[in-house]
């Protein structure tokens, strides 16, 4: 199912968020999400043996898409404060 399509704002397509920065260390890198994260995060959210432990139902490709872009709207409206 491609759950990109012609009515998908622009915002929602944005690679890089402004403001937002890395943390890195030795052995661990913590930036924004990205659109190329999407297919990993939703086999993370589909993961029945993950979920296990995060006490939550498998998501759909569209359920993942939907919180993806929640998380990544809300780091913008953080990094304008």
């Amino acid at each position: 199912m491609d759950i990109y399509g012609p009515t998908t704002p622009p915002e929602i397509l944005q690679i890089a968020l402004v403001g937002i920065p890395i943390l890195e260390t030795e052995h661990l890198r913590l930036r924004s999400f990205r659109r190329s994260d999407f297919d990993d995060y939703a086999a993370l959210r589909a993961d029945p043996e993950v979920l296990r432990y995060l006490g939550d139902e498998p998501w759909d490709r569209a359920r993942s898409w939907r919180h993806l872009a929640f998380l990544r709207s809300e780091e913008r409206r953080v990094g304008k404060e």
